[in-house]
């Protein structure tokens, strides 16, 4: 990921929304113009999975790193939205308070 496009813990930009990820998501799409089709959320945590099905597609990952199949199903939502949009989109992570990345 591009630096300016992680977003820990201890950011402003997170802790601005009260550390409540699908917040920032929400934020960073409608600057981007994007819609909920165009962004794919993983987390480990239901806390923050339940509030981002409001904002844009997610994937409720196991926790402490990705499987392989995790990573498939990404890649697949990856190629399935570029197919429709004709581009890859940009990439952006959210560091958990585990530390994991995600994306």
């Amino acid at each position: 990921f591009q630096e300016d496009h992680v977003f820990g813990q201890e950011t402003d930009a997170l802790r601005k929304h009260r550390h409540v990820k699908a917040d920032l998501i929400k934020e960073i799409m409608e600057r981007r113009g994007w819609t909920a089709q165009d962004a794919l959320f993983t987390d480990d945590s239901e806390r923050h999975i339940t509030p981002a099905r409001k904002v844009c597609q997610v994937l409720h990952v196991s926790g402490h790193g990705l499987t392989f199949a995790e990573m498939d199903e990404i890649l697949k939502w990856g190629q399935r939205a570029a197919a429709v949009s004709g581009s890859a989109g940009a990439a952006l992570g959210l560091v958990g308070a585990s530390g994991g990345s995600t994306a």
